[in-house]
């Protein structure tokens, strides 16, 4: 049974990559709080200016040349488009951030601990001002295509909520909470310091459903849970609880439209499980074990019908997506028509070297 924890892509990334937000039920949902707040950051470097005026290529240069350098990096991609990136983590210290719509962020200590980067001021001006209409119209277009997905997602989280309480209930959580309590007690005492990171891998984006190498690459050991009438993702929420419980550090990642989580990485036991990989894991866990097959038999029928509902919901707002991808496509190739790249690559250059001096004299 497909289900809309299926059919996402995995994006094979060799460093660490996540992605800046999600578009949800709720809308989007970015995590800069996080990612780029000067509280956790000592430096944060915010990239404004429109489509298709370089900020992702310029954040991609930042990370490269600090990694030659011998510094670690943490890419976060664009969630609505996984070829772009939103910012750039250098170090755990660092960030490059860009900080137009929909992640609009500004400076919270201006001068002392942030600085913009604008670099709009390389727009031709009088080619924007003659493309006025139709900058205006793919605007539109890409509010009302976004709009019209989000209404589907919006939609699809409510289907999905009912389908998740029906998974419970045919579950058998006692069995369940013994196999992932047996499997907690590898963790010795001392790394019981507790902890939830929330990071994103998966996301429903204009290109379509991807997920990225994030925790993936983290671990040495990877399980896969097989789904059984969507009871995998009471799986995660139980395994989340039980390693709250017994004050297990643990990186978890959800699901973009209603939050589930769909994959967990346990530092202390170098361990990733995840309901979705292309790869061969070390170890399969199938949920028919822990399925009340006389409950199953009377909801079967129910729980179909919802999920090929909310399969459905999601097709269409991946749909919609792509329409707001189109437009925001065409309103890249008008500004990188507008742009004077060469003078941005001049002075960028500059920021890059002054950026460089800041992490050697770190």
């Amino acid at each position: 049974m497909r289900t809309i924890y299926d059919g996402f892509t995995r994006m094979q990334t060799e460093k660490p990559t996540f992605f800046a937000g999600a578009n949800t039920g709720n809308g989007f949902v970015g995590e800069y709080n996080t990612i780029a707040s000067e509280e956790n950051r000592k430096r944060v470097w915010i990239i404004k200016g429109g489509s298709g005026t370089g900020k992702s290529t310029l954040m991609g240069k930042i990370a490269a040349e600090a990694e030659t350098e011998g510094h670690r990096c943490v890419r976060y991609l664009c969630s609505s488009d996984p070829d772009s990136l939103d910012a750039v983590v250098i170090d755990d210290r660092y960030a490059v951030v860009d900080g137009t719509a929909p992640h609009v962020w500004e400076m919270q200590y201006p001068g002392a601990s942030s600085e913009i980067l604008y670099v709009g001021k390389y727009w031709k001006r009088e080619r924007l001002e003659e493309k006025r209409d139709e900058i205006r119209e793919l605007c539109r277009r890409k509010q009302a295509a976004f709009r019209a997905g989000y209404t589907r997602l919006a939609a699809l989280s409510r289907v999905e909520e009912e389908l998740y309480e029906t998974a419970m209930e045919i579950l058998d959580r006692a069995k369940l909470e013994k196999v992932l309590l047996r499997l907690l007690k590898g963790v010795h005492r001392g790394e019981r310091t507790g902890g939830v990171q929330i990071c994103r891998t998966w996301t429903v984006s204009v290109k379509g459903l991807f997920c990225t190498d994030g925790l993936y690459a983290q671990a040495e050991n990877h399980w896969y849970v097989r789904d059984l009438y969507q009871t995998a993702p009471c799986f995660f929420a139980i395994l989340t609880e039980l390693c709250a419980e017994q004050h297990v550090p643990v990186h978890l990642s959800q699901h973009p439209v209603n939050d589930r989580v769909v994959e967990a990485y346990i530092p202390a036991l170098s361990l990733h499980i995840s309901m979705g990989t292309e790869r061969d894991p070390d170890k399969t866990i199938c949920m028919s074990r822990f399925v009340r097959k006389e409950l199953l038999t009377e909801r079967k029928g129910s729980i179909r019908l919802s999920a090929g509902c909310a399969r459905s919901l999601l097709q269409d707002a991946c749909t919609r997506f792509r329409e707001a991808g189109e437009s925001h496509a065409a309103l890249e190739a008008i500004y990188r028509e507008a742009m004077d790249f060469g003078q941005m690559n001049r002075d960028t250059a500059v920021i890059r070297r002054q950026i460089r001096k800041i992490l050697e004299e770190d």
